[in-house]
Order: structure tokens, then C-alpha cells, then sequence
């Protein structure tokens, strides 16, 4: 770890900031809270890439140089290896490997919003082979998305911005049960309730909707702001792929299912089972091990269960940057919670409260099925809804759907045999008509029988003898 001597550091934002030990050269892309540099280690002329954070308090400079010290300890193909750490002023920074193809995300945006199955699986199986480096240093990324995972220039896919990594085993007097770290759309519901208890399960669930993003086109899950995300996050099933890409194949949509499984029982329980399953579909065969988890009873009921809304308690209190979102619970006595409270009250009075009552609470799968109305997407909702009312109403919908289809079979049945008896009349009278014609026929050319001569006629003259 470095310590840089400048205490007046320039801020991240300016145009050339100061790190001692580094000669910066041109800023390669950033956020409101922290920024990318394209620079020079002065020891070594090796280019990096430096990552400037602005600093919040001691316990998160403390926090983040001991995460920095292990992610340095992994030296892996798939991960963008953490050079050298440290505190410059105000602000953290972190220099990593320097990766000259942009990240998956700015990959996607290229080639129209999203990938083809074939690329996204290669990214995939690559960030979990580098997961599977973090496994063995009991790491936590914590904010897997295809923004943090690099693209080399051959094409070689490198899991990076490793400093939300948690370890397992970490001081919990710094790292607090009850704060969220990560992006909306990517969390594990786990991680959005800000669970104690967050293992690399979460990060294959991130890695899943990172899947979903990339050949999809679009977010898991998305909102006009953040508390929507997580609210979606808590309480809704993720959505079916095909709904959106109907193009996708089955394989690839068994892959982000389990991935995405709420419970972290029914997921891929190691990163080695995620990449398996990529490179196997990649050589043209199938997900075997996601296959085998979702056949597991325990695993299809985990997988689909339902959130009450009272956890989203601890959203209450959030502070959102460009590139991540820290959740961490208010106090009790806070002004502002009795301030939503009363508004609460106030808008269900004037609107009579439908929106307080879960039962009114429309979730996406359902919503979804009413729209396409397909047996596909209600059988999708009868999934994700198994026990509920949205459940109840898929079951009707799949029984009116079977019905609807056993009618036009059986109306396509009788509309078949009645054109076969029809086709059968046509061809009869058609036989009698060609019959009939022969005999008319028959008859004009039939030649009719010369009359008996009378008694003592002579006989018709001959031909002239001969002489």
C-alpha cells in the first residue's frame, strides 16, 4: 500500500490529478464518485489504469485498503489484477491492469444494445472462472455488472473494479450488517436486504443478470429511480428472457433462471457449475448442472417464493452515485420517516389506499401474461406465483387456453372430414359423367346390322369375270 505525500490532491475531476509514484496521462471515463485515468508507474513504465475514489470517512479508507490488499493476492487470466493501493489527500485510488477493449457494456452498446448467445456466453464463462479465483480467496465482488467486467483485445473477458470486494470472514465492525453496497438492477435479493449472511451465491445471481442484460437488450429489472429497482429486486420473481428475446434458446435461458433463482439454494452453488454449463452450451450441448439444480424439489419450492414488502425497510436510507448505491438503515427517530409516514396516510385517503394493500400489487410476471396473453408466458406466471391469486388467475388462463385449443382442433377436424366428403361426392359424379360420356360414344360409332334379303331376288351382281 502507498501513501501519496500531497495532502492538497487535486480533486478527480480536474484535469490532470496528482498520485505519487504515477504520471497520469489522459482520464479514460468516471462517475461523480470516482474517476479513470490512463497513467505511467514511474518505478516500472507500465501503464495502468488508475481508479480515483473520493474518500468518505476513515472507516471506508479502512474498509477499502484492506479489501485492496487481498484483491492484490489474486493473480488470475479472468481478473484485472489490483497492482497497488492507497490514499492520496482526500481521495482513495486504486491501480489495476490497464484493458485496452472497454468493458461488456460499452461492447453491447456497439453492436446495437445487445449480443449475440455465443459472445455473451464467452464473457459469462470467463467472469466465472475469474469468480472462481475470488472463491479461493473467500472474496465477495458485490457488484457484478457488464460495466466491471473488461474486454481485452483478444477478446479475453477480465472481472474488475474490485473494490467493493467483502471478504467472508471480514471485520463486521467495519463492514455492518444492514448497509448495501452494489447496483440496483444487479443485486442478489439477499444483498438488497442487506443480509449479514452474503456469500459468492450473490455474486452468480449478479452474474445471471448480467446474462439477461447482455443478450436481452435490456435490465432485469428497472424503475425511474432507485427505490423502485429495489423494491422490484425484493418482491418479483425475475422475469422469462424468451418474453422479451424470443429468439433465445432454451439453454441459455435455463442458465439465467438458475442463476437468477431468488432463493440462493435453487442457484449454482460455485462459480465452477456456472462456467460448466457456458461451455458446454458454447460446444453445442446443454446446461446440465442448472438442469439438475432446478429438478431438486427443495430448490423449485426456494426458487419461488414471494418477499413481503416489509423488507424494504432497510431502503429507507440511501445515498445513489452514477456507478453504485449504499443502502444503510436510518434511525428510528429520523424526521423524515414521520414525514412519509403522514404522506403515506394523506395520498391513501384521497385515493382510498389501493396502493397500501399487498394483494393489490401487481407482479411483473403477471403483468407480463396479460399482456401477451400466450400459455407460454401464463404458464411462466403459474411458476412464479405457485400458491397466490396471481397464481389462481394463470391456472384459469392455462385451463381457457387448453379448452380454446381442443375446440380448434376439433373444428379443424370436422371442417378436414366434411372436405373429404366432398372431395369423395365431386369424384363420383365425376366417374358417372366420364362413364356415361363413354357409352354416348359408344353408341354413335356403333354400326347398325344390314337388312335380310327377300326370297328369289337375285343376288347383287359381282365383279366382271376376267377374260
Amino acid at each position: 500500500m502507498a501513501t501519496s505525500p500531497n495532502p492538497d490532491a487535486s480533486s478527480i475531476d480536474s484535469p490532470h490529478p496528482r498520485v505519487a509514484g504515477y504520471r497520469v496521462l489522459e482520464r479514460l471515463g468516471g462517475s461523480s464518485s470516482a474517476s479513470v485515468w490512463k497513467a505511467v508507474r514511474e518505478a516500472s513504465g507500465r501503464e495502468v489504469a488508475l481508479k480515483l475514489f473520493t474518500r468518505v470517512n476513515d472507516k471506508d479508507a479502512e474498509r477499502f485498503l484492506r479489501e485492496a490488499t487481498s484483491a492484490k493476492r489474486i493473480q488470475h487470466p479472468h481478473v484485472a489484477t489490483c497492482q497497488d493501493a492507497g490514499q492520496s489527500g482526500r481521495h482513495l485510488w486504486v491501480a489495476m491492469d490497464l484493458v485496452s477493449g472497454g468493458d461488456a457494456a460499452a461492447l453491447a452498446e456497439r453492436k446495437g444494445g445487445k449480443l449475440d448467445e455465443d459472445t455473451a456466453l464467452a464473457i459469462i464463462r470467463d467472469a466465472a472462472s475469474g469468480l472462481e479465483a475470488l472463491a479461493a480467496e473467500s472474496l465477495v465482488h458485490r457488484d457484478l455488472k457488464p460495466a466491471n467486467i473488461l474486454i481485452s483485445a483478444d477478446g479475453t473477458a477480465k472481472i474488475a473494479n474490485l473494490g467493493l470486494n467483502r471478504s467472508q470472514a471480514a471485520d463486521e465492525t467495519v463492514t455492518k450488517q444492514g448497509a448495501v453496497f452494489g447496483t440496483p438492477a444487479f443485486m442478489s435479493p439477499e444483498q438488497a436486504r442487506g443480509d449479514r449472511e452474503v456469500d459468492l451465491r450473490s455474486d452468480l445471481y449478479s452474474l445471471g443478470a448480467t446474462l439477461f442484460a447482455l443478450v436481452v437488450g435490456r435490465l432485469p429489472f428497472d424503475g425511474p429511480n432507485p427505490w423502485v429497482v429495489l423494491a422490484k429486486v425484493l418482491s418479483e420473481p425475475a422475469p422469462d428472457p424468451r418474453l422479451l428475446a424470443p429468439k433465445l434458446s432454451a439453454e441459455v435461458r435455463t442458465i439465467i433462471r438458475c442463476a437468477m433463482a431468488r432463493s440462493p439454494d435453487a442457484r449454482y452453488q460455485a462459480p465452477a457449475q456456472m462456467r460448466e454449463d457456458c461451455e458446454s452450451v458454447l460446444a453445442g450441448g446443454r446446461a446440465h448442472n442448472a438442469g439438475l439444480i432446478r429438478q431438486q424439489p427443495s430448490a423449485a419450492r426456494a426458487g419461488s417464493g414471494t418477499v413481503h414488502y416489509g423488507s424494504v425497510r432497510t431502503t429507507l436510507g440511501v445515498t445513489v452515485a452514477s456507478d453504485g448505491l449504499t443502502v444503510s438503515p436510518a434511525p428510528p427517530w429520523a424526521w423524515w420517516r414521520f414525514a412519509i409516514v403522514a404522506l403515506a396516510l394523506l395520498g391513501g385517503l384521497v385515493a382510498g389506499a389501493p396502493w397500501l394493500r399487498p394483494a393489490t400489487i401487481v407482479p411483473t410476471a403477471l403483468t407480463e401474461a396479460r399482456k401477451v396473453n400466450t400459455a407460454a408466458a401464463w404458464q411462466h406466471c403459474l411458476e412464479a406465483h405457485p400458491q397466490d391469486a396471481a397464481g389462481d388467475e394463470a391456472r384459469a388462463m392455462l385451463a381457457l387456453h387448453a379448452w380454446a385449443d381442443a375446440r380448434f382442433a376439433a373444428t379443424e377436424a370436422g371442417i378436414t372430414h366434411h372436405r373429404r366428403l366432398d372431395d369423395s361426392e365431386r369424384e363420383r359424379r365425376k366417374v358417372e359423367e366420364e362413364t356415361a360420356a363413354v357409352r354416348a360414344q359408344a353408341a354413335a360409332r356403333r354400326v347398325q346390322p344390314v337388312p335380310p334379303l327377300a326370297p328369289n331376288t337375285p343376288p347383287p351382281p359381282g365383279p366382271p369375270a376376267s377374260p
